[in-house]
């Protein structure tokens, strides 16, 4: 297991933010110990760029290697500021990744780059083998119909009816007519009541 995110150089202030991982099947039967975390502390108010390597803990199963985020030399800029230095990840199958730091510390800019909406400064994100700053937008799409996200406790889109909301992921992949996608819609709302 590699330490925690770390400077590149003894110059560059450590990192306030850090991703904490565990495997599934540890987090399942409480196997959780701060040596397969390592996670740094926070304090309020740090925004400094996220840096270096972020901790590899290995999980209970080997869970046959397959690599399904890989961050390699991630860099993140506003202007001069800098959000991301140099970041390394890589997320197993099997992995439950959790980006932890202070406002302004980068994580949903990391996400947003993960979910390839936003193209870093510098550095490549792969997601299931493919880079995402790749130029073809129908593989980028391919790509992105393997995944879903989910808001913070499960929001819907406020400007949308519930059966509009049901129906948005499904109307996104454009596979279903619109009786498939209504009946679908209906019998999810027959489910909850």
């Amino acid at each position: 297991m590699s330490s925690p995110a770390s400077p590149s150089s003894p110059s560059t202030p450590p990192s306030r933010a850090s991703a904490v991982r565990t495997s599934a099947p540890a987090a399942a039967h409480g196997a959780i110990s701060p040596e397969s975390i390592g996670a740094q502390g926070l304090q309020p108010g740090d925004q400094e760029p996220l840096t270096g390597d972020a901790p590899q803990a290995h999980s209970v199963r080997d869970w046959d290697g397959v690599n399904i985020i890989e961050i390699e030399g991630l860099w993140t800029k506003f202007g001069e500021h800098i959000v991301h230095k140099d970041v390394n990840l890589v997320v197993k199958r099997g992995d439950i990744l959790s980006l932890v730091g202070g406002s302004g510390a980068g994580k949903t800019t990391m996400l947003r780059q993960m979910l390839g909406l936003e193209t870093p400064h510098q550095g490549h994100i792969k997601v299931f083998g493919q880079r995402l700053d790749s130029k073809d937008k129908h593989a980028l799409q391919a790509l992105r119909n393997r995944w879903g996200v989910l808001f913070q406790q499960g929001a819907l889109y406020s400007a949308l009816p519930v059966f509009d909301n049901i129906a948005l992921p499904l109307r996104e992949l454009k596979c279903f007519d619109e009786d498939i996608i209504r009946d679908a819609v209906m019998l999810k709302l027959q489910m909850v009541g």
